[in-house]
């Protein structure tokens, strides 16, 4: 098999490997990198669509036809790459906490003509959200490591989830699955509990107690123990306000950060 056949399957695994929910492409015409209004709608669109509660990687990956040098189409793909990342960084979302760009030249191409590839003139935008990594990370994780599902969100007051929040907790439920060895502890946590006039963020109105962080702790793990997730693999604690992330709570954004669900690892 020559080079250039692996490279261009190298390429191609590149670009499939990812959700296309989670990946926008954008393409140009010969010669161009600037974007389109079509392009400008793209990205800002997907922007809009992120979800708040999450943060979010990017990565994008630029490429060309076979039309130009070498060295010119390497020069134009990555010219592509930095016109979207510079973007990005001007839009100021604060749901991408990292992006990274690189401009990987021509696609080889089995059939040439003068008009090029259109296709392969593009640019590929991957989100990878919060939750993704940090399930990713889980399967490898060792014992003591702490991470946090921010996408688990409940109704206010509540111990009951949001339908939304079943998706993610069927992808941990894949990674305990996929790994029999992980043990967990869930850990519940809620915001402003520094005074008795704000602890009402810990009180529970379907149980009428100040056990909220714990009986939504208890929730996930009845709800996994139901999927055959064996108990001897899980615990589940109620922190209430003992371990903010934040504080002093100086936003409503440093108070959402507070009220969350933490997997902490005791055993893998």
């Amino acid at each position: 098999m020559s080079k250039r056949i692996v490279l261009h399957i190298v390429l191609m695994l590149t670009f499939a490997s990812y959700s296309q929910t989670d990946t926008i492409n954008l393409f140009y015409d010969i010669g161009v990198f600037k974007l389109n209004e079509s392009n400008y709608d793209k990205i800002q669109n997907k922007l809009d669509s992120l979800n708040d509660n999450l943060n979010y990687e990017v990565e994008i990956i630029s490429s060309c036809d076979f039309l130009g040098s070498n060295k010119s189409n390497l020069t134009l793909s990555s010219q592509r790459a930095i016109t979207v990342r510079d973007l990005l960084i001007i839009k100021k979302n604060v749901s991408i906490k990292s992006i990274t760009y690189r401009g990987i030249g021509e696609l080889p191409a089995h059939h040439k003509n003068a008009k090029g590839i259109a296709n392969h003139r593009k640019t590929s935008l991957i989100f990878k959200d919060e939750t993704e990594i940090v399930l990713e990370n889980m399967a490898s994780s060792k014992k003591g490591d702490v991470f946090v599902l921010r996408d688990i969100i409940f109704e206010p007051g509540r111990h009951f989830l949001k339908k939304e929040s079943i998706s993610t907790l069927n992808r941990l439920l894949k990674v305990l699955t996929e790994n029999p060895d992980l043990e967990i502890e869930l850990s519940g946590h809620v915001c402003c509990g520094r005074n008795k006039s704000e602890m009402i963020d810990g009180y529970d109105k379907d149980s009428k107690t100040y056990d909220l962080s714990e009986n939504r702790a208890r929730h996930i793990f009845k709800f996994l123990t139901l999927k055959h997730i064996s108990p001897s693999r899980l615990s589940h604690k109620g922190y209430g306000f003992q371990k903010p992330l934040n504080y002093p709570e100086l936003t409503e954004l440093d108070k959402k950060m507070n009220r969350r669900v933490e997997i902490k690892i005791i055993k893998n």
